[in-house]
């Protein structure tokens, strides 16, 4: 019997099921089960991405939009309290301020006088520090205790007091101002001014009026210094005049002109000294020379050439050859070279020529006669220049040992002078120095004299003055973000407590995120109106399904889909509306078609239709009547309708024995479609053993009420028995009725718009 209702349901013998196209195409697609899927027995399903614990931003703010009346409502609860809250742990305090003048220079009168601090910047800084200071910190408490502490101080420690008053107690500039504020923020505000001003009053008494005292004291110890100085020039002025007598210093009549003239002759030698030296050297080095040229030939020839041209008798031939040729040269200019007294120019040209001769006869002598003398004694021409040589060393070795004595006594001279008048001069660059110093010291004096009268740089400019409510803008502040706070906290946790249901948002987690296609998105609308033709949505929700049936009838003629279950995970899924509006519509497209209330356990088709319960599938199943006394027509020319009957242990066990079988196969012949509205999948089986009598399933959800999770696992519950998936109706889809669909069903008929 299985194995025919098996057969059966596949319409021709094959195993195939209508699943979504996964290409987006309009119509169902057969797609085989020969090919195993995912889910199916003995194969453990795969876990779609969307089921996974990784917190999805989008989710939960559609979590937050489910629950947003209660998220507000108990946002604005809680962040009222925390607001609330909030305020009165957050006290209105009092802010004390007081406000110290500083100047960016020391005020003057009529002399510029240094600062000692020319960059302002680090001169404000270091005041910020002196405020701080525990110097200045400690002076306060102990100012505060002779008239009390105040009330915020009793509680705190004694060692801990001076750490409470630098945290709060705040010292600052106003970006460009010349004034320091000194600030705290209390509840009280006499505790407030005390502690800004006795703060105040250390920081003038410890660091302005001590630095006031101690250019006072600075003023007393120059002029102290000035006296000393003073006496001290005196005496060295009494000491000096002794010691310039006493050491014929430069200042004695006379003493300058000996002194001068000493140098003048030191000078002198120094000078004849030097020549001496240089005479000297060139000595030496002349013997020397002479030593190295004796041996050399050609400076031997060369000497020899030199003494020849030297000759008397040599010199007397060539100045007659010079007189004969100046002759030539007057006597060319006067006579030509034609006429016959010209004879005389020929014979002085003949004495040149015969001079000539003579001069080098004369020369080649005297030059051999140098070259035997040479030969035999050839360094007694120059031993003759090195005893001249040495001569001179001698002469001038004397001169110069005389002048060094000269130079050594006026030097022992001069240096006696000098060390007698230098006591003296250092006298006088004592005084000289002390006198200088004595006159700075003074004009220094006298400028802080001056500028004492033109007041201090730092000076109180104003008191304490207390500022209440000084933070009531934070307050604000504070208690609007713990309001939003808490609202925000609140929302978050109110999504995130709807987050971990995962319901289902839209129709892309049905595509995409499970894989299974959605075939109809419908409004949503109650059962019970579901055949009020009044409701403006109904029209909407009409053509949404006639979408639906579309689908339906295209993948019928291609796969022989005719026995449909319209199922749902769980209850309230509007399955039964997606089931009566399904196939009211495939009545309306002129398909015989036959509602079943499969639900057995829990009917409501008959409500649905107002008509009794009793007399349906139940009894069938219990073969207490025909299936054909069961089947009821309605109002819907081409639906008819077969109720769940009275339902028992005894329906249920007949359904589970395959005993449905045969009553599928003659509502299969008898009628174009069959459309069951089954029980929901999860928690019960009847849906399970129901749908293996179709051609497959489609599931109902519900937008914000049906669970992920839930609806993967009753799709997972179908395909492991073999049930086809044919898609999804999405219910409860936010769909904004057309104007078109208005138009058409408040339009007329032809008929009576013709008449």
């Amino acid at each position: 019997m299985a194995s025919d209702a098996k057969h059966h349901n596949s319409g021709n013998g094959s195993t195939h099921s209508l699943v979504a196209d996964s290409n987006g195409g309009e119509g169902l697609i057969v797609v085989g089960h020969g090919v195993a899927h995912p889910g199916g027995l003995g194969i453990p399903p795969t876990t779609p991405e969307i089921l996974s614990n990784s917190m999805d931003p989008i989710w939960l703010l559609h979590s937050l939009r489910r629950r947003w009346v209660l998220a507000a409502g108990l946002g604005l609860l809680f962040g009222g309290a925390l607001a609330v809250l909030v305020w009165f742990l957050t006290p209105s305090v009092t802010t004390a301020t007081s406000t110290i003048i500083v100047a960016s220079r020391p005020p003057r009168m009529a002399f510029s006088v240094d600062s000692g601090d020319p960059d302002f910047e680090v001169f404000k800084k270091t005041q910020l520090d002196y405020v701080k200071s525990n110097i200045v910190l400690q002076s306060a408490l102990t100012s505060l205790s002779r008239q009390g502490l105040p009330e915020v101080l009793r509680d705190v420690p004694e060692n801990e007091r001076a750490a409470w008053l630098k945290d709060n107690v705040e010292a600052g500039f106003p970006t460009g101002a010349e004034f320091m504020y000194v600030v705290t923020e209390l509840e009280n505000a006499q505790d407030a001014v005390r502690v800004v001003n006795s703060v105040v009053d250390a920081y003038m008494s410890e660091v302005v009026d001590l630095a006031r005292q101690r250019r006072m004291n600075q003023v007393v110890l120059l002029q102290g210094s000035v006296d000393t100085l003073n006496d001290q020039i005196m005496a060295l002025f009494a000491r000096h005049r002794q010691t310039a007598l006493e050491a014929n210093a430069p200042d004695a009549p006379g003493a300058g002109v000996d002194r001068a003239q000493l140098q003048t002759e030191l000078e002198q030698l120094g000078r004849q000294k030097f020549e001496y030296e240089r005479q000297i050297f060139q000595d030496q080095w002349a013997i020397e020379a002479a030593s190295v040229q004796q041996q050399n030939p050609l400076y031997q020839e060369q000497y020899i050439q030199k003494a020849v041209s030297e000759d008397p008798k040599a010199q007397i031939y060539q100045l007659q050859i010079n007189q004969l040729t100046a002759l030539i040269v007057r006597d060319s200019s006067l006579v030509s070279a034609r006429r016959p007294d010209a004879e005389h120019l020929a014979g002085y040209k003949q004495q040149i020529a015969k001079l000539q001769a003579d001069k080098s006869q004369r020369e080649r002598e005297l030059a051999e006669q140098w070259r035997q003398g040479l030969t035999r004694e050839p360094s007694s021409a120059f031993q003759l220049q090195k005893e001249a040589a040495k001569f001179r060393i001698n002469k001038y070795q004397g001169l110069l040992a005389k002048t060094v004595d000269e130079i050594e006594t006026k030097t022992e001279e001069l240096k006696d002078r000098l060390e007698r008048s230098l006591e003296a001069d250092q006298i006088q660059g004592q005084i000289d120095t002390k006198t200088k110093l004595a006159e700075t010291m003074q004009n220094k004096i006298a400028t802080l004299d001056i500028e004492r009268a033109a007041g201090e740089r730092i000076e109180v400019y104003e008191r304490a003055i207390p500022t209440p409510g000084y933070n009531t803008l934070q307050r604000t502040i504070m208690v609007t973000f713990g309001g939003l706070f808490g609202l925000g906290l609140t929302c978050f946790a109110v999504a995130l407590f709807e987050y971990r249901h995962k319901k289902l948002n839209g129709a892309s987690q049905m595509d995409e995120g499970l894989g299974i296609r959605v075939v109809g998105n419908l409004p949503r609308l109650a059962v019970r109106r579901s055949n009020d033709d009044s409701d403006p949505v109904l029209a909407v929700l009409t053509e949404s399904i006639d979408g639906v049936r579309t689908a339906l009838m295209h993948a019928s003629s291609t796969s022989n889909t005719k026995v449909v279950m319209v199922t749902s995970p769980g209850e309230h899924e509007g399955r039964t509306t997606v089931a009566s509006q399904l196939a009211a519509s495939l009545a309306r497209a002129g398909r015989r078609t036959l509602l079943v209330d499969g639900d057995l356990r829990h009917p409501s088709l008959h409500m649905l239709f107002d008509v009794p319960v009793n007399d349906g599938m139940c009894e069938v199943l219990r073969a207490e009547v025909d299936v054909e006394d069961v089947i009821r027509p309605t109002h819907a020319e081409g639906l008819w309708l077969m109720t769940a009957g009275y339902c028992d242990v005894t329906a249920i066990q007949a359904l589970a024995r395959d005993q449905a079988q045969p009553i599928f196969d003659k509502l299969r012949n008898e009628y174009d479609f069959v459309i069951v509205d089954s029980a929901p999948v999860l928690n019960l089986s009847d849906s399970l053993i129901m749908g293996q009598y179709t051609d497959g399933a489609i599931l109902s959800v519900v937008r914000d009420f049906s669970r992920v999770p839930r609806i993967h696992e009753a799709s997972e519950m179908l395909r492991s028995v073999g049930i086809r998936v044919l898609g999804s109706v999405l219910n409860g889809v936010a769909v904004k009725p057309c104007n078109r669909v208005q138009r058409l069903r408040l339009a007329a008929p032809e008929s009576a718009a013709t008449k």
